[in-house]
Parts: structure tokens; sequence; C-alpha cells
């Protein structure tokens, strides 16, 4: 079976952030393409606070136009809440059958424990964790034991492709640190920006920002 890497999220909206640091690590793994998962009913946020996932998907479509190499897989995008370990599963089974690693942010792995069948998702699978050049491990002292007894040293970008070639990454059971620059962008600040009439040039794409716009998007007081 062939390796994938997905990131996941409510992309609400996507941004700058999302896009150049799943490009990242795409380059820093050797792999041809990462695909962004897009969840249309996430289990940890309340669905009706969202914007509807039909926007949501089509600012994805719009961002990734300058995003060649990322693409987007759509599996989530269903009306039942999507669980990550059985987005998983199905995404291994195919058609095409695939080796998929999930990325996260570092801060998303002390929550794991609360995700569903997470014992199932760390057995089965190989993470990601995208992990800020000055962390360490001191953030994870509450976390569950069964998640840090998974967790690997974390691993410069300059040496993720010995993932592939040494440590046969997808296999499932480990969770991999890589540190990677991140911008200090949010899909908050986006909406935060758009209220106040702000420019969002340096945040998202333009046609991400038009569109944004075009749709009234993240403006106080307008009813979607």
């Amino acid at each position: 079976m062939s390796l994938r890497a997905f990131m996941g999220g409510t992309f609400d909206p996507v941004h700058y952030g999302h896009l150049r640091i799943a490009d990242r690590l795409r380059a820093a793994l050797g792999l041809p393409q990462l695909a962004l998962l897009p969840t249309a009913v996430p289990p940890h946020k309340p669905y009706d606070a969202m914007t509807p996932v039909e926007h949501r998907v089509a600012m994805v479509r719009l961002a990734l136009e300058k995003f060649p190499a990322l693409t987007l897989c759509t599996v989530e995008l269903t009306d039942s809440i999507a669980y990550t370990v059985e987005t998983l599963r199905t995404l291994r089974k195919g058609p095409p059958a695939t080796d998929p690693v999930f990325v996260v942010g570092m801060d998303s792995v002390a929550e794991l424990s609360t995700w569903h069948d997470y014992r199932g998702l760390l057995d089965e699978f190989d993470l990601i964790a995208i992990a800020r050049p000055d962390h360490d491990r001191s953030s994870l002292q509450d976390c569950d034991p069964f998640v840090v007894e998974r967790i690997r040293p974390a691993i410069d970008p300059r040496d993720a492709r010995r993932l592939i070639e040494h440590e046969r990454l997808g296999r499932g059971g480990r969770i991999f640190p890589l540190r990677l620059p991140v911008e200090a962008v949010s899909s908050r600040q986006v909406r935060r920006r758009t209220a106040a009439g702000e420019p969002l040039d340096d945040l998202v794409p333009v046609d991400v920002a038009l569109y944004i716009q075009r749709h009234d998007l993240y403006v106080r007081g307008v009813t979607r």
C-alpha cells in the first residue's frame, strides 16, 4: 500500500498557516502530495457555530489552486459526526488502499485521550505532531500515559525523510513530533479581522479573501 498524509480540521476558514505548514511537511517527508481533510460535523465543536460546510470546502478548493501539491480529501463531508479513527480506517481500505498518516498540532496530542477510540487510533495509525522549534515535553506531563509512551523524540525537518526510509512510517502505533516553523495565523484571527473590516492579504490567498467578502462570511450581524 502507498503512504498518504492527511491534515484534518474544520478550516473555518483555511489560511496560510494551514497551507504553508502542510506544504512544508509534505516537502520535508518527500511526498508528492498531502491532503487537507475538512470535516463537516466535528465531534469537539458545536456544529451550529461553524460556517456551513459548503463555504468552508469552497474556500479550501480556491486556496489549493495556489498550492498544487496539496489536495482535497472529501471523505468526512457527510451528515454524520466524523471520528478520526473511523476516517483513517476507511482511507486504509480504499480504494485505493493506503497507509494513512494523520497530521495534528502538538497541542492536540495532550487532548488525544478525549478522542473517540483514541487507543484504537494510536494502536493502528501513525501520527505526525507539528511541534514548535522550542517545544519540550513539559506540556505533556499530565497527558494519558497510553499517549505519552507512543511519542517519539522530536525530529528536525531536515531529517524527516528517514521516517519513511527507516521507520516504515504508516505502520502505526507512534506519534512523531516534527519541528517546523509555525506561522502566527489562526482562523480566529481571520474571522476577527473580517468582522472589523480589516484586510486579510497576509492571512489568506486573495481568492479566499474575495470569497469571504462576496458571501458576507464572518461579518457580525449577518445571518447565513
